[in-house]
């Protein structure tokens, strides 16, 4: 069983894009595998054309299903362009920062989260 993540922290520093056509292709492939509460689930599909560049400025990825589908979130970020990051706190009390910056994934060391 793995644990799942309780909260998130994203720095108010984060500002990815996405286009509608990736978005779209993120549900198509990655919608099973979201959790219970995640930052796509507020983004309807069907509200933009294919070249709308939609800002993505909360990456909440939490609950039930957060821990077995946080590789999806991994790969769901090298989609994206811009620089984000984020602090997510799992159930044991652990924490793991990502950084992300048009696409290029990085983990951190906990004192380095602003």
């Amino acid at each position: 069983m793995s644990y799942n993540i309780d909260n998130t922290k994203t720095s108010p520093k984060t500002l990815l894009t996405l286009t509608g056509k990736q978005l779209r292709k993120i549900h198509k492939k990655y919608e099973d595998d979201f959790p219970e509460d995640c930052f796509l689930h507020s983004l309807d599909i069907n509200d933009y054309d294919d070249e709308q560049i939609i800002e993505i400025k909360d990456l909440s990825w939490v609950g039930v299903g957060s821990g077995r589908g946080y590789d999806v979130l991994e790969e769901i970020l090298k989609e994206t362009n811009g620089y984000g990051k984020v602090k997510y706190i799992w159930e044991d009390g652990e924490s793991t920062i990502l950084e992300v910056k048009d696409g290029v994934v990085k983990h951190e060391k906990e004192e380095e989260f602003i």
